[in-house]
């Protein structure tokens, strides 16, 4: 009986020291300290942290890992979505629909869109690329949208 005691007792205190590296890592995040960050959520993701799986699958999604990594970041995301996270699926659904509309996109620099070149598209797609970031953590979603993230706030 005192077996089990000390070993659930263990178990909770290791719980509670995980959750006061997630709340580090995410600490770190907003405050910009990337590689901090990604060393935290590396380490709690690797133990089986959900959150900080599907953090690191958007620290890699986003580039905030260091380049973008987008078969890193669907690893972490599908660990993730195994495990019941809704952001994670809703990741995954959107690395999905954005592979399927660069498939439909008509090849060549501009196609379509008279006096806008790739250098326009990149520029325009990078603010529409952080206001997903942005939504996907609850910033944006505030005023612009309706999805779960935005609801918390």
């Amino acid at each position: 009986m005192k077996k089990l005691i000390l070993l659930f007792s263990g178990l909770a205190i290791a719980g509670a020291l995980h959750a006061g590296e997630l709340e580090d890592a995410k600490s770190l995040f907003e405050q910009k300290k990337y590689p901090e960050a990604f060393k935290l959520y590396t380490k709690l993701a690797n133990a089986g942290n959900v959150e900080a799986q599907q953090n690191l699958g958007q620290m890699y999604w986003y580039g905030e890992a260091g380049q973008v990594d987008e078969a890193k970041a669907e690893q972490w995301f599908r660990k993730a979505a195994a495990k019941g996270n809704a952001v994670a699926v809703a990741s995954l659904e959107l690395m999905k629909q954005r592979v399927a509309r660069a498939c439909a996109r008509p090849s060549g620099a501009g196609a379509g869109k008279p006096g806008r070149g790739s250098q326009g598209r990149r520029q325009a797609g990078a603010g529409r690329h952080r206001r997903l970031a942005q939504c996907h953590r609850g910033v944006y979603c505030r005023a612009q949208c309706d999805c779960q993230q935005g609801a918390k706030g």
